[in-house]
């Protein structure tokens, strides 16, 4: 497998700082990670299709929850919602 010398390094400051154990260990705990945003993806378009998009009030609703804003994303199908 190859990667981009920048995510190589990035790996290898990580094994430096103790991060992680090798560049193995990191590059199959990231795998891990994204695996799980995946499935995280999938059940956040499984809610959109049953309950619709989250309206105004949702989004105001979660801001006061969490204390901070938090607004709509420019794409929906991804995992994450946008912090300000």
């Amino acid at each position: 497998m190859s990667l981009p010398e920048e995510l190589v390094d990035a790996a290898s400051r990580a094994v430096a700082e103790g991060r992680a154990p090798n560049v193995s260990a990191y590059v199959a705990r990231a795998l891990a990670q994204l695996g799980e945003e995946d499935t995280l993806a999938d059940v956040i378009s499984q809610m959109r299709a049953a309950g619709g998009e989250p309206t105004t009030e949702d989004y105001s609703w979660a801001s006061q929850a969490l204390g901070h804003p938090v607004r709509p994303l420019k794409d929906p199908d991804t995992a994450h919602a946008a912090v300000s």
